[in-house]
Order: structure tokens, then sequence, then C-alpha cells
């Protein structure tokens, strides 16, 4: 039901921001409080009977897993839409598809997140799933162990990646006992550590309101969708106790470190790190766009035109900045044939050091900056996106104005800014880690 509008809400969104270029849209981003104190962000357009959701439980990620039940905030995103009470009761998978209402949950390092879509008529309807999946779902021990099972199959396939066996052994490399090093499915060990009251602990304690971030769009009534969130989360503050941990230490870089981790596989995975940069910085804009030329343009990037187009050696290779709460880091990714991994990594270590030494030209600039405003305005045609920005504008501790400023900082930023930002921004003292079937750099293997 909700699919067929997808088509037709494009087009109208392309109307609501018509007549504005990348860098003078407007988009009317208001914040409210519902009567029970309840803040949440949104967006209206009444063109179309669609509502999108997004909510973030900050300190609910994987980093924040008890020591030795790592993986059960991976768990909880397939045991809450379970709800097996018994025989003869409906899943509440089979619930949401039988409403159309769309719901899914993920969880990154540091937040636990909610999306939810649904047709606007049946809103109350869709909170109240999630309603009772936040705070009634009860999930017995055989089904827990199915899900168990399920994750344990998930790390068991996912270790035949090389680019996620290497992206996981970078962070234990770099972070070693810090949580960061998780792996956000956990282990075999640590997954059959958990049992169902690590299940119930955790959706009692980590869903509240007082880690809580919402932004909405799409067509709705203010008043009404106030009541529904209270209606839906005022709860989620009774009887909370926090957990083992709430809170974790700053995490503490390392440079010129070597890894190594053997794969059987004739494409090699190379990552190499470096300390970011904060979105706090005043340098931020600057070296985002910094990053975008090196290796954040899909195709034009001076990375892949050096690497893809005039040597022929990837097909595959990107930069990009991960920003954390207690970690920023700088990280390329090349992906090669085990035969030219040397080639490959000489070539961008060179260019790093070319582009910290001479800076960028013009035209890479010009080309980076009109990706980076376009992109963001047309990510905005999407209302998952946009409810998905609001939470996320509001996770950085950004305005409400923020949205609408967002490409003027990028505007503001000059050739001079980026290049004087690439002397001091990129390091000489890079770690380095290798997926494959030779240790070319002669690193330390990580098990």
């Amino acid at each position: 039901m909700i699919r067929k509008y997808v088509y037709a809400f494009v087009i109208s969104l392309i109307v609501y921001t018509t007549g504005s270029s990348a860098s003078g849209f407007k988009i009317d981003v208001k914040d409210a409080v519902t009567l029970n104190g309840i803040k949440y962000w949104y967006v209206q357009n009444k063109e179309l009977p669609i509502v999108s959701l997004s909510i973030a439980f900050k300190k609910a990620g994987y980093a924040y897993d008890p020591q030795g039940k790592q993986g059960i905030a991976s768990l909880i995103t397939s045991v809450i839409t379970e709800d097996l009470r018994g025989p003869g009761q409906l899943p509440m998978k089979l619930k949401l598809a039988y409403d159309g209402v769309d719901i899914t949950f993920s969880v990154d390092r540091e937040n636990f997140y909610v999306h939810l879509k649904t047709l606007s008529e049946n809103l109350d309807i869709a909170l109240s799933h999630l309603y009772y999946c936040l705070t009634e779902s009860v999930v017995f021990t055989d089904a827990l162990d199915r899900i168990k099972g399920q994750q344990r199959a998930t790390l068991k396939r996912l270790s035949s990646y090389p680019d996620l066996v290497a992206a996981y052994g970078l962070n234990k490399m770099l972070f070693g006992n810090h949580p960061y090093s998780y792996n956000k499915y956990g282990t075999e060990e640590t997954i059959n550590n958990v049992d169902v009251h690590d299940i119930a602990n955790y959706i009692k304690n980590k869903f509240n309101t007082n880690q809580m971030v919402i932004g909405v769009t799409g067509n709705f009534e203010v008043e009404a969708l106030s009541k529904a969130i209270d209606h839906c989360f005022s709860e989620l503050n009774v009887n909370v106790v926090e957990m083992e941990s709430t809170d974790i230490d700053q995490a503490v870089f390392k440079n010129n470190l070597k890894g190594y981790i053997y794969m059987d596989t004739p494409q090699s995975v190379i990552m190499i790190a470096q300390s970011g940069i904060s979105y706090g910085h005043p340098d931020y804009y600057a070296v985002y766009l910094l990053n975008h030329i090196i290796g954040g343009l899909p195709l034009n990037s001076i990375l892949m035109k050096k690497l893809r187009d005039n040597l022929g050696i990837t097909y595959r290779i990107y930069s990009y900045l991960s920003n954390d709460n207690h970690c920023d880091e700088w990280i390329s990714v090349l992906y090669t044939d085990d035969s030219t991994v040397d080639k490959g990594v000489s070539v961008l270590l060179d260019t790093i050091r070319d582009i910290k030494k001479n800076g960028v030209n013009k035209d890479m600039f010009n080309m980076a900056k009109s990706s980076i405003t376009n992109a963001f305005v047309f990510s905005l045609l999407n209302a998952d996106n946009t409810a998905k920005l609001l939470m996320n504008t509001q996770l950085r501790g950004l305005d409400v104005n923020y949205l609408n400023k967002r490409n003027s900082y990028f505007d503001a930023v000059t050739l001079n800014d980026v290049n004087r930002v690439a002397k001091s921004f990129l390091s000489n003292e890079l770690s380095i880690i290798e997926v494959g079937r030779n240790n070319h750099f002669k690193g330390k293997v990580i098990n």
C-alpha cells in the first residue's frame, strides 16, 4: 500500500523545493514538545498520506554491550519483533505486515535506531505496535535460542567477507580492549552468554525518553502526533535502572600500526587509517571537502582516477570520515589483486603525500563542492532520509535551522582553506591493515 505512493511522493517533494538552488533551498523544520515533555523535530508535507519517523536511543549501541555479552544490542533488533508469547498468538512481524506498518531496528557503535513508516491513517496503530515492541515484548528461551542461532550464522557468513574482516581487524588493532573494538554481532561465546533476563533488562533500561531523539516527516497533525507520541513513549521512563555500563572512556587512536589477517582470497583488502576531525571543529567542512576530493567522489575522486583509470589495478577505492562520540577517524579502503597490493598501496600513500604538499586543483574543488551540496538537496526528496536527518542533526547537538544552513557552510569554504587543511590534517603516521593471502607489509597477525 505504501509503495504505490513512493513515486508520487518524490514528485511532490520536488515541487516542494522547486525554485530553490542547492545553496538556497529552504525546508520548514520545526520543533515541538508534547504535554509529557517529549521533544521532537518535524517537517510536514500534506501532499501524500505517509508518515516517516526515526528514533535514536543514545548509549544503546553495541559499544555499550555488557562485557561478556557483546552482540546483545544486535540480538535485540530481531528479538523485539518476535513477541512469541504463546501458542496461537501472532508474532509482531505478522501483525505489522497485516496493518501495513514498516518498522525496522538497527544499531551502530553509539545508538539503537527505530525507523517507522506507515500511512497517515494508520499512525496510531503503528505507534501502538511500536509501544508494544519497546515495552511489552516477551521472548521465551526457545525463541531466543533460534534468534541466537541466526546471529551465529550471520557472524559466520560475514567472516567470509574480506572487507568486513578488515574493518573488524582494524578496530581491534586500533582500539585494543576499548569497546570500539567490539564486533557488532559479538562472538559465538558472547552470543551464547545472553539469556532472556539480559534481553528483558536491556529493553527495560535502554529504551527511555532521557536518551531518546525523534525526527518525523510526512502528513500528520501536530497535536495528534504529540498525543500519539506521549501515548507510545511516556511510560519508557518508568522504573529505569541503569545497566552495567552507561558510558565508555574516550578512545585513544593508535598511529603507525601494521596488521594482517590471512584469508584465502585472490582479492586483497587494505584499510589505511589516521585520526579524524570532530563535527565541531572549525575546519570540519574544509576537511569534509578534502576527503570528498581524495576518495569520496564515487568515480571521479583523485584516488579512483589514479588507481583505477590510470593504472587499472582496482575496481574500488574510497575514503571516508568516521565520527563517533569517543573517537574520530579518517579511513581509506583499497580493493586490489594480491599481485598489485604493493603497487596500489604505494600509489595511495604517494597520492596522500602529494596532496598534503601541493594541495588540490580548482576543478576538483568545484566538482566536490557541487556534488556535496546537490546530493544533500536530493537526499531530502526522500521522506525516510529527511526523518533520519532530523534525528541525526539533534544527535549532533545542532539547532533546528541547521538543515537550511548546512550547504552555506560548504559554500563558505575556499580552495585555499582545503589546501591549508590538507597540510595539517593529512598525516604521515598512518596505520594499515591487510586481509589476503600474503602479508606484504609484515603486519602483526590479528586473530
